[in-house]
């Protein structure tokens, strides 16, 4: 089965005894093949367009958009069901530094590895995305403040072990993350105000200096390093 020169399949038709197809039993297979393949073709153009509307090219994170239609479908599944839900808001730290000083394509690598190592550090029902730059998000469904905590340390920690080659002999690039987090319960639970918690969080992260986690309502925790730097 093939659709526009791509070999999309094979179609196995076996008949008893010894007796060959028709000329006119072949065209019609032939036929029922073609229309076949493209349809094959046709849902996979489909589903390419769906991927690619709910997924950032560069790091294939969530991208923005699926994760705040996610985030609604959470707050009415914890609000049916009776459970916490928690999020983070993250942003890497100096990352404009990186792309000024070893330029773009390796400020992008940086990004898809951040990404990989993060994706590492949570379980198959949370969500992360890329929201923007180098602004990330999660959800985290079923998760209360203590949770929370673990789970944005984790994040911050595995960032932190980051490195990419600058090239040239020049050393490795490394990076560092500020993370705020919030965790409600499933009667407090609304989009809007988790968000905008989460990133309150994330601005306290910053102000303190950078490389933290702060999660409302709990200690401040902090990594003895900050900034990004090569080498």
């Amino acid at each position: 089965m093939r659709s526009r020169g791509l070999t999309l399949g094979l179609l196995l038709l076996l008949r008893p005894g010894d007796s060959p197809y028709s000329a006119e039993e072949r065209r019609l297979v032939e036929l029922v093949a073609s229309v076949v393949g493209v349809a094959i073709e046709n849902a996979r153009l489909y589903q390419e367009t769906q991927r690619l509307a709910t997924v950032d090219p560069l790091t294939e994170l969530y991208n923005y958009r699926y994760f705040h239609q996610t985030l609604g479908l959470e707050v009415a599944r914890a609000k049916r069901h009776g459970y916490p839900l928690g999020m983070l808001m993250a942003d890497l730290d100096h990352f404009k530094v990186v792309n000024d000083t070893y330029g773009h394509p390796k400020g992008d690598e940086l990004l898809r590895e951040v990404a990989r190592a993060a994706r590492g550090q949570l379980r198959r029902t949370d969500v992360l995305a890329r929201l923007g730059g180098e602004e990330f998000g999660v959800i985290l469904p079923g998760s209360a403040a203590t949770a929370v905590t673990v789970v944005a340390e984790k994040l911050r920690t595995a960032v932190e072990r980051v490195r990419v080659s600058s090239g040239q002999g020049r050393g490795k690039i490394r990076i560092t993350i500020s993370v705020g987090g919030v965790s409600v319960s499933h009667a407090r639970a609304e989009p809007r105000d988790l968000v905008n918690r989460a990133d309150q969080a994330l601005l306290r992260a910053k102000q303190a200096g950078r490389n933290r986690v702060v999660i409302e309502g709990m200690e401040e925790h902090d990594g003895q390093e900050n900034g990004a730097v090569g080498g």
